[in-house]
């Protein structure tokens, strides 16, 4: 069952990108809710979509924002 606020009955939303970066072993941690997957790129011109994440905040009041990891290089 979904959960509406008073935001979301206005149509009103929010999206979040949540990062944390570790300098020592240059990995970081990202989850999303609701937004559009941020690309990570490399120097050879490529990019990976970073997926992990759940549904809108404030949409249900138990939702789950998994998170992956991804290994950063220089460049």
């Amino acid at each position: 069952m979904a959960y509406c606020n008073r935001a979301t009955q206005n149509g009103r939303f929010a999206t979040a990108v949540y990062a944390v970066l570790d300098l020592r072993t240059m990995r970081a941690k990202v989850s999303m809710a609701g937004h559009p997957p941020p690309l990570l790129t490399n120097p050879e011109g490529g990019f990976k979509r970073l997926e992990a994440g759940g549904p809108l905040l404030g949409i249900f009041p138990d939702a789950d924002f998994p998170e992956c990891e991804v290994d950063l290089t220089m460049g």
